[in-house]
């Protein structure tokens, strides 16, 4: 009996010693595998807020959403932005930037009150890729600005201001805030909002930038052709405040 026992243990031995017992390792869902391909993962996810002046103030606010996924970001990937188990629509993908965005206006019919009614709530991106990868995360608007910077000059109510140089100088008040911020400003072809020319990255001291002289305004010296401006204040986390737009024409000296 005990010599059958032996037997059949070391023939059991044997069978188990000939099998190879480890598991495939070509499963794209399987860690271990060669080819593994992991989940995606939101990386970065932000809202910007931007406010600026017409004839009243009004603001939008931008979700951008920085994907990772280790496929690449296919045509057949799609990410969602909802509000309180409400779809507000789906994200386009920029490939330049590398992330999804969905730019909403207040009083809007997605977001139909004023902003500062939907801080404190979440902001929630989904996102499902071609692999059917489901993964979602939530931000909250963080600041709202609406205090506009204010210009000087060029700038005259209800009518055009003259200048009498096509290399223009933008000049506005002091802008005071706790906030980290800096200053900006474009300058351009009305009624069309054609930019022509901007500066960025204005330090919040200054309070006056000129045209240089590799800049000047394209059209020649012409009573009819108007233009406009306007300053910006924009934060360390993107969120802005841009003035209303003033018009002026350039006259020959």
């Amino acid at each position: 009996m005990r010599a059958c026992i032996a037997l059949l243990f070391f023939l059991s031995l044997g069978l188990f010693a000939g099998c190879d017992w480890s598991p495939p390792r070509d499963n794209p869902n399987d860690p271990g595998s060669s080819n593994y391909d992991a989940p995606p993962v939101i990386e970065e996810l932000r809202i910007e807020t931007h406010c600026r002046m017409l004839m009243v103030d009004y603001c939008s606010l931008e979700i951008i959403a920085g994907v990772r996924d280790p496929e690449g970001i296919s045509t057949s990937d799609s990410a969602w932005v909802y509000l309180q188990g409400n779809c507000l629509g789906e994200m386009g993908y920029d490939a330049i930037q590398d992330h999804f965005i969905l730019s909403l206006d207040e009083n809007s019919e997605r977001l139909p009150d004023r902003l500062g009614s939907y801080l404190g709530k979440d902001f929630v991106v989904r996102f499902k890729d071609d692999r059917g990868h489901l993964i979602a995360d939530s931000a909250r608007i963080a600041i709202i600005i609406r205090d506009y910077p204010q210009p000087v000059s060029p700038a005259k109510e209800n009518r055009p201001d003259t200048v009498t140089t096509r290399r223009p100088c933008f000049q506005w008040l002091p802008y005071i805030s706790d906030l980290d911020f800096l200053f900006s400003v474009n300058c351009y072809l009305d009624p069309f909002n054609y930019l022509l020319w901007d500066s960025c990255g204005i330090s919040n001291d200054c309070t006056i930038v000129c045209m240089g002289p590799d800049d000047s305004l394209a059209n020649s010296v012409d009573s009819q052709v108007m233009y406009s401006w306007t300053v910006s204040v924009e934060d360390s986390a993107g969120n802005t405040a841009t003035s209303r737009p003033y018009q002026f024409v350039v006259a020959a000296p």
